[in-house]
Order: C-alpha cells, then structure tokens, then sequence
C-alpha cells in the first residue's frame, strides 16, 4: 500500500507514486542547491542557521514504500519505472521503524 495515494494498491496508484517520488526527489534537490547558493550570499548572521538547515536537508531520506503484487516488476518496467531498488531496499532496511522513530521492534 502506498501511504501517500490512500492506501490504494493499484498498478496505476503504484505508478504514479513511482513517478511522483521521482519528481519530488529531484525537486528536494533542486531546493538544497538553491539553498546553497543563498548560504554563499547569506549574511554572516544567518550564515549558520543556513548550514543547519543544509545539512538537515542533506541527511533526510525519501523512501517508496508500496505494497508488493504480482507481476509488478514486469508492469512498471513496461511503464519505464524500475521498482527493483525501492523493493530492494523495503526488503534490506526496516523503514518502518526507520521512519518512526518511535516506534521500536522486541
């Protein structure tokens, strides 16, 4: 299931999450490069609030997260989009304790 399409498993809903994600990451990207070039133009009084910021922005993670269905691979490679590294990944790393810091596994 996909968190940010409302819970919708569809091919389609996969798809465009994919696609989204894609768009949003590079945006993120975008943003930091943009912050960048203000931190060398930011007055010294600021200059440091602006690095703190940077650097949250560099060190936080954007993961896909959707549910796994049968014949994926085949359907979204069809479509252009490469799930192998997002599946990869959900099966490596524990992203739902990752991304709640709360919550924690016995």
């Amino acid at each position: 299931t996909c968190f940010s399409c409302s819970g919708s498993s569809s091919a389609s809903s996969n798809s465009a999450c994919n696609s989204s994600f894609k768009s949003s990451f590079a945006r993120w990207k975008d943003l930091i490069a943009e912050q960048e070039a203000l931190l060398t133009k930011a007055p010294a009084a600021i200059r440091e609030t602006f690095g703190e910021i940077l650097a949250w922005m560099r060190e936080t993670d954007m993961a896909v997260v959707v549910s796994q269905y049968q014949g994926e691979i085949e359907e979204l490679k069809a479509k252009g989009l490469d799930i192998l590294p997002h599946r990869k990944r959900m099966v490596d790393e524990d992203l739902e304790v990752k991304f709640n810091p709360n919550l924690t596994r016995p």
